[in-house]
């Protein structure tokens, strides 16, 4: 149901393709002996919209991230709304305002039109500093809390029992030397190192790569102090997809 897996279809079915069922939990593909050449308009990323739109409530600023359609966040979208920020949406935007707080919240990911398990990580850096008590139950994949030891050495308050992380918010974060084990547990540190007091050194950065494109020149052009460098070149010899 994932809105890039119906952007597929639609590509293939402009290419003279048979795919049925585009956005719903089951697809039909009928062969075809050939496909012809198309020209398509490539939909946003919904996973880097939520990053930036995160990044602006953690730091309680705001921001507005275009090129996205509404639709394809699903309940995200909701998610905002009950921390208490202000959402506004048109047809290929969506801006994201903080009244200087984040309230608590409990999710779930789910499969879309749910919270989708790839926003996990940069949520959970959100609620480090929420006013009150969060839950986030990962039904998704298992063992994918990675990031919370990386968080809590930045001050963040965070168990885990099973598949559910709490999240009690703290007040201040604090700089820190952290891991990036992943693409999103990487960007989390990123939101979390935003709203810390000092300076915070990502390792592992080459994993953002994979899922962001000029993270560095978007977040300094929101006025963040943001720059990577190399510290040990041997650690990108083998750095692939």
């Amino acid at each position: 149901r994932e809105p890039e897996v119906e952007a597929l279809a639609n590509l293939i079915n402009s290419m003279g393709g048979d795919v049925e069922g585009a956005g719903t939990e089951t697809l039909v593909v009928r062969g075809k002996e050939e496909l012809s050449g198309t020209d398509v308009e490539l939909i946003g990323d919904r996973i880097e919209a939520a990053t930036y739109l995160l990044a602006a409530a953690t730091t309680k600023g705001s921001v507005t991230v275009n090129g996205i359609e509404p639709r394809f966040m699903g309940n995200f979208l909701d998610i905002l709304k009950q921390m208490d920020l202000d959402v506004f949406t048109t047809n290929n935007s969506i801006s994201v305002k903080s009244k200087g707080h984040i309230s608590p919240v409990n999710v779930i990911t789910e499969p879309f039109p749910g919270f989708a398990t790839d926003i996990q990580a940069p949520l959970m850096a959100a609620l480090t500093v929420a006013n009150g008590k969060s839950t986030v139950e990962e039904k998704i994949y298992e063992g994918r809390f990675g990031h919370v030891s990386e968080l809590c050495r930045m001050g963040a308050n965070i168990t885990i029992d099973g598949r559910v992380a709490t999240i009690t918010g703290v007040d201040q974060l604090s700089s820190a030397n952290v891991e990036g084990f992943d693409i999103r547990g990487a960007v989390a540190m990123i939101i979390a190192g935003l709203a810390a007091d000092g300076d915070t050194e990502i390792y592992e950065p080459q994993h953002i790569r994979r899922g962001y494109s000029h993270l560095e020149e978007k977040f300094t052009s929101l006025g963040a102090r943001i720059s990577s460098h190399i510290k040990d070149a041997e650690d990108y010899l083998f750095t692939g997809c």
